[in-house]
């Protein structure tokens, strides 16, 4: 193998060239290519974002409505309770007064029965 000719050396660089120019369009193609791809997924991840903040703001609405609803459901229950404790406040002062209005019922039974002992035994004998 000599030495080559100008016209050899040439033609090997315009073959070198020649690779040279369309790796660097397949380069060229293949970053084009990644540029899409990022964008695509950069999108996506955009689209995902919006996507979660929606489901957020859906799930924080509901929880805000079930709250407000379990606070309600607290405020009738407390309702409630308020109610039955004056039912049973009244229903044990009643008993209280028809426990005092028993035992004075009582006492007048025992007083009646011991006059009428009482008069009995004043009856002079065989006037029963």
């Amino acid at each position: 193998m000599g030495l080559k000719t100008p016209d050899e050396r040439l033609d090997r660089l315009e073959q070198v060239v020649q690779i040279l120019a369309e790796d660097h369009l397949h380069l060229k193609d293949i970053v084009t290519d990644l540029a899409t791809a990022s964008r695509r997924a950069f999108d996506l991840v955009a689209e995902q974002g919006r996507q979660a903040d929606e489901r957020f703001k859906r799930l924080e609405e509901q929880m805000r409505e079930q709250m407000r609803r379990i606070e309600e459901q607290m405020r009738r229950t407390e309702e409630q309770m308020r109610r039955t404790d004056e039912e049973f406040n009244r229903t044990e002062e009643q008993m209280r007064e028809t426990a005092a209005q028993m035992r004075r019922t009582d006492k007048r039974v025992d007083d009646l029965v011991l006059a009428i002992g009482e008069l009995i035994r004043r009856l002079p004998p065989g006037a029963n």
